[in-house]
């Protein structure tokens, strides 16, 4: 059986949202780490990126229940 839900417009523009979000920080992570020599900073940076991905996953399900 294949299940094709087409998700809201809402529901893309959160998804591209967090993921925007995660690029930016990302970008921010490798600047600092290249321009400041600050590793901690670029870490953390990189953790916050990491949890933008990991909410962008939910926001699709909460359409589909």
């Amino acid at each position: 059986m294949k299940i094709s839900k087409e998700l809201p417009k809402n529901i893309i523009n959160s998804r591209k949202a967090c993921l925007s979000h995660a690029e930016d920080l990302i970008r921010a992570a490798t600047r600092v780490l290249s321009d400041e020599k600050l590793p901690n900073i670029s870490y953390h940076l990189a953790v916050l990126a990491l949890e933008e991905i990991g909410k962008s996953i939910p926001v699709s399900y909460t359409h589909l229940t």
